[in-house]
């Protein structure tokens, strides 16, 4: 396996953390989102009180964490497939425990910025999205 191989295996991966880090700044904390969702949200449902929105706002928020890392949990599972010589039954795992320490690590990152604060509570929606890829991919390997 080349050099080139494993950059192209883990790229994807690397670039995807980097989106997740960048989703950790000050540009996306909840009173910038919020902001942006209700017009959009208003659109479809005008009558939707302030209360309702900020449960909804809070809701998409928190599933958001779940798709992050279950897109991040694909790409490394696909990095450890295609860029190393781990066992491929192996790759869902490993890929479970590099999303949730990044996920840790994630949520350190946030405690540097004036806006956000650091949760274990969001590590864990982090680790739901991340065992859910890592669910997907076992079984698609095993139904192969």
């Amino acid at each position: 396996m080349t050099l080139g191989d494993r950059v192209s295996a883990w790229a994807p991966a690397v670039a995807w953390a980097a989106v997740i880090f960048f989703f950790s700044t000050e540009e996306l904390a909840a009173k910038h989102t919020g902001s942006l969702l209700e017009p959009i949200v208003r659109l479809f449902l005008p009558s939707l009180s302030p209360q309702t929105f900020e449960v909804l706002h809070v809701t998409l928020r928190k599933l958001a964490h779940v798709g992050e890392y279950f897109v991040l949990a694909l790409l490394v599972d696909r990095g450890w497939r295609q860029g190393s010589t781990l066992r491929p039954r192996w790759a869902p795992l490993a890929a479970f425990f590099v999303a949730a320490v990044y996920s840790l690590t994630d949520e350190w990152h946030q405690t540097f910025v004036p806006s956000r604060t650091a949760s274990l509570f969001d590590c864990g929606f982090d680790s739901v999205g991340a065992a859910i890829a890592a669910s997907v991919r076992s079984r698609r390997q095993y139904l192969s």
